[in-house]
């Protein structure tokens, strides 16, 4: 357990030092419990060498707390979702062997229960070999991926593939990983490449209107964005009508056409938005940027989805916001920002 008298050589004051020890040996986990405990905005993620906004941590871990199913939160940046992520090629080589050595001593303890399987290899104790599951029961491999909002405490959530349908995604040995993720590499392509590492799900909720979220193929019927704010908003606002509110562009526009709009308190029931979405263009330049090199037109989209009613005191309740395209449209998602816009 980590004390001030620890960190004291460090020079770093008493009262600007904050300890979090972890209930246990939680390893990797320990860094992600300090941060979501932190009482400044950001943290500092040793060795990863990120700062985190510790409100991301929070809203991860609140979201998935109310899912039934385990989770494990995957934070990392885009292209490090393609590859493990190290400066140099030296560095990537020393990855690549540690990772390869840690599949092999999975592999071997899956198969008999030792770190290897060599004859003559000292085998683990009967205390410590795996118990066999069964892979019937299992349910498919999730398809929703989620980020946390850069500027408020909700998660964007969505099933559309951000990935190539061609990518492997499973292997018969822990060993194949790198052999998998080499495939993967050549399957994206380099512009493939760019583009997933340009435009992830966290751009439509980073505040930044510069940036988006792009799907890799069209638009296909049963495409849905939620938008999770953790709880009843009625707790926090006194709002009597909200909208929900897209920066897209043109395509995306007409995929939101062909589209629903719902809400919800319990993620299982769901009621449909009355009204259709209002669009109207938006000029948007990045700072110091001169105006004939100004980009095409955003689209601002708002369209109202919950109204108060009398029998809650007059305050708008939900807590997930969803967009639910109801037919294939040959033309790719393209989300600068989505929010909610509140009324009294």
């Amino acid at each position: 357990m980590l004390t001030f008298e620890d960190m004291k050589h460090t020079g770093c004051p008493k009262d600007k030092l904050y300890i979090n020890n972890a209930p246990g040996n939680a390893y990797f986990q320990g860094r992600f419990l300090g941060c979501a405990a932190a009482k400044t905005p950001y943290c500092y993620i040793q060795d990863d060498d990120y700062l985190v906004q510790a409100g991301i941590i929070r809203s991860l871990r609140a979201r998935l707390a109310s899912s039934p199913e385990p989770h494990t939160i995957h934070l990392l940046p885009s292209h490090e979702h393609l590859s493990s992520a190290t400066v140099g090629e030296d560095g990537h080589q020393r990855n690549a062997k540690h990772i390869l050595r840690a599949t092999q001593y999975l592999d071997s303890l899956a198969r008999c229960g030792a770190a290897s399987c060599e004859p003559g290899a000292r085998a683990k104790p009967e205390r410590m070999k795996l118990r066999y599951f069964s892979s019937a029961d299992d349910q498919a491999p999730s398809r929703w991926i989620r980020a946390a909002c850069g500027g408020a405490a909700c998660v964007l959530e969505t099933n559309i593939g951000i990935l190539l349908d061609a990518t492997i995604r499973t292997a018969d040995r822990a060993e194949k990983m790198l052999t998998n993720e080499e495939q993967n590499l050549v399957i994206l392509g380099t512009a493939g490449k760019q583009e997933y590492e340009d435009h992830p799900l966290s751009h439509a909720v980073d505040t930044r209107p510069d940036t988006a979220f792009r799907s890799f193929a069209d638009a296909r019927a049963g495409d849905v964005i939620t938008l999770d704010f953790l709880g009843d908003i009625s707790d926090a606002n006194r709002w009597q009508a909200v909208e929900m509110v897209w920066l897209v562009d043109a395509d995306t526009e007409k995929i939101m056409g062909a589209s629903i709009f719902e809400f919800s308190v319990d993620n299982e029931d769901w009621r449909q938005a009355l009204q259709r979405p209002v669009c109207e263009d938006v000029i948007v330049s990045a700072p110091g940027e001169h105006a004939a090199m100004e980009k095409p037109p955003q689209r601002e989209c708002s369209v109202q989805v919950v109204l108060a009613s009398e029998d809650v005191q007059q305050r708008a309740r939900a807590r997930y916001f969803r967009v639910r395209l109801l037919e294939n449209v040959h033309m790719r998602w393209t989300v600068f920002e989505v929010w909610l816009r509140g009324s009294h």
